[in-house]
């Protein structure tokens, strides 16, 4: 109980038993079941139907791409295949014959979860979602996703993909194959700058580089060092969770 309940009956002009049972009465009234919202998920599915994936739309391409940070041919692409693996996205009707959320109110919000690092309950005005549904929504889908993505996306390079590493490196000016001091290197290094460990596959710039050899290596290296740090900058421009503070408590979720 708040301290404004005790100053409430502080305030009142009653003796000490009617406070006690009042007290006791107020005690007892904190455990209220949760109120039932009638969420009208119909009326969220409907307006973001109309809003985004109508034949006709409201909002044009550009605006969907921009506030879902993906064309609208690849957010459905992929909502075919998280239906496909996890069911939990599939629409369903409960015991009452009602319909339950639609699997674009779902990923629409684990998406806007995602991109704007939102609060779970900012989306139920709009798309007509609780918050324990959005968590859930959100959760699901970023399993479903990893589980979808990995063998293609998520996995270690293999000896193919380093053999096309090594050959756009070759192009750009680094090959694998080099020579220093007389010495035979044949294994491929990262460009890195100061704060990486000494190790000899860390590649890292010349601070006060002296001559004209050793000023384009390092103007080399620090032009196409940036190109990593774009891609992360753009990563964190288009998902604001992945810059934010971590919502979630345990290690696995996170």
């Amino acid at each position: 109980m708040g301290c404004s309940f005790f100053r409430e009956l502080l305030d009142d002009n009653l003796d000490e038993d009617e406070i006690i049972i009042k007290l006791l009465m107020g005690s007892t009234s904190q455990h209220k079941h949760r109120r039932y919202i009638d969420h009208n998920h119909l009326a969220g599915h409907r307006r973001l139907y109309d809003d985004y994936f109508a034949e006709e739309p409201i909002y044009p391409p550009e605006l969907f791409q921009r506030r879902f940070r993906m064309r609208r041919s690849l957010f459905l692409r992929i909502i075919f295949k998280v239906e496909a693996h996890e069911p939990y996205f599939i629409q369903k009707r409960n015991a009452a014959k009602k319909l339950s959320l639609s699997p674009l109110q779902k990923m629409t919000t684990a998406l806007r979860i995602l991109a704007y690092g939102i609060v779970a309950d900012s989306m139920d005005e709009y798309v007509r979602i609780a918050k324990s549904t959005a968590i859930t929504s959100m959760k699901k889908f970023v399993a479903a996703m990893i589980v979808i993505l990995s063998e293609e996306y998520l996995r270690s390079p293999n000896n193919e993909d380093i053999v096309r590493l090594l050959a756009h490196g070759q192009n750009r000016g680094f090959p694998a194959n080099y020579s220093i001091n007389g010495h035979d290197y044949i294994m491929g290094y990262y460009l890195a700058d100061s704060i990486y460990p000494q190790w000899s596959t860390f590649v890292k710039t010349i601070p006060r580089p002296l001559g004209a050899k050793r000023k384009l290596f390092a103007k080399a290296q620090e032009a196409y060092r940036k190109d990593v740090e774009c891609a992360f900058g753009v990563l964190q421009a288009r998902f604001v969770i992945v810059r934010g503070p971590a919502q979630f408590f345990y290690h696995e979720t996170l």
